[in-house]
């Protein structure tokens, strides 16, 4: 049989949290500690799984931004190389109206 190296945690709590812990384990059939370690093994599994989201969630904007710049980059040389240039007189023009 192998034995898992572990190490403990005294942790005081409430004691309303403590009853209920100790209760719902006697319910379950189940150690409190056992019960305990599970919910916190659910807990930072989630909050690991929510961090990672996050980190996609944060790459995916950074690349969404570049792209919809190149885009926008290239919508505009598209529209400039479309677009008649002005002459000298034309652009002073527009620029005192």
């Amino acid at each position: 049989m192998s034995t898992i190296a572990a190490k403990k945690l005294n942790l005081p709590l409430p004691h309303d949290m403590h009853d209920a812990i100790f209760a719902e384990s006697r319910r379950l059939g189940v150690s409190a500690a056992r019960l305990v370690r599970t919910v916190l093994e659910d807990w930072l599994g989630e909050r690991r799984r929510e961090l990672r989201r996050e980190e996609v969630r944060r790459f995916a904007l950074e690349e969404l931004g570049d792209t919809i710049e190149d885009y926008c980059m290239n919508k505009a040389m598209d529209e400039g190389c479309e677009t008649p240039l002005l002459t000298r007189e034309e652009a002073l023009r527009l620029l005192d109206d």
